[in-house]
């Protein structure tokens, strides 16, 4: 293990981290000590070095890329970790993963309300409002899904939020695929958030009756959560 420390530190050596890092992750019930951030369902996750690695295991595989690890960092909540990447400007806060998602969207998503704040100081708000993913899902969609009505509030003050947006894509829910053309209200119906359906029927333009490609509007959506049929019943536009 010292020859792989060794290489791992002074050549950044891509095998011999992964190497020292899977030696680690099998004594993963050993106290750890230096910079190693957390250990989530995922694996490990770690930054810093001599020559400044990056590095992120998730899932059996290792990334030695700065904002593959902003990317984790804002999806499991590790505030310090995205703010240290983003003040040494090692990374691009809009950088995108394989899902066109960016960490803005993974903040959202986890419902991480001071990461999603901290990240929105250093980005562009227009960009970030008509920023979707490879299915069609923006941001504000994100902290729908995740029930943070906090967060919607804030995506909400966005310049050019388009509430009415729909995906492209159908999207799997509790291992039932609901069709494309889902919206934010659409979202927090089937979810059951009702906090955050109340937050978005506050907006003037939204569209209470916008239905998915399977003629699926936010009232039949949220069928399975009274409290939010009763809110939505109280809506001067709703098409019972």
């Amino acid at each position: 293990r010292s020859k792989a420390r060794n290489q791992a530190f002074n050549h950044a050596d891509v095998d011999a981290l992964t190497i020292l890092f899977l030696d680690v992750i099998k004594r993963i019930d050993i106290k750890l000590w230096g910079n190693f951030y957390q250990i989530n369902e995922n694996g490990l996750f770690w930054y810093g070095g001599i020559q400044d690695v990056y590095l992120s295991w998730v899932k059996g595989k290792i990334f030695v890329d700065p904002e593959n690890v902003l990317m984790e960092a804002a999806r499991v909540g590790m505030s310090a970790t995205v703010v240290d990447l983003v003040e040494q400007g090692k990374v691009n806060v809009n950088a995108q993963d394989g899902n066109d998602r960016t960490a803005i969207m993974h903040a959202a998503r986890g419902a991480h309300l001071n990461i999603l704040k901290y990240l929105l100081s250093k980005s562009n708000p227009k960009e970030v409002a008509s920023s979707l993913d490879s299915e069609g899902v923006s941001t504000l969609m994100f902290a729908s899904h995740s029930g943070c009505v906090e967060c919607i509030k804030l995506l909400l003050r966005l310049p050019g939020t388009n509430v009415n947006q729909q995906t492209i894509s159908a999207i799997m829910y509790d291992n039932i695929v609901v069709g494309k053309g889902l919206t934010a209200l659409g979202i927090a119906c089937y979810r059951g958030h009702a906090d955050c359906v109340q937050e978005l029927l506050k907006v003037d333009e939204i569209n209470v009756n916008c239905e998915n490609i399977d003629g699926f509007s936010p009232l039949f959506l949220a069928t399975r959560h009274p409290e939010v049929v009763r809110i939505l019943f109280d809506h001067p536009e709703v098409d019972v």
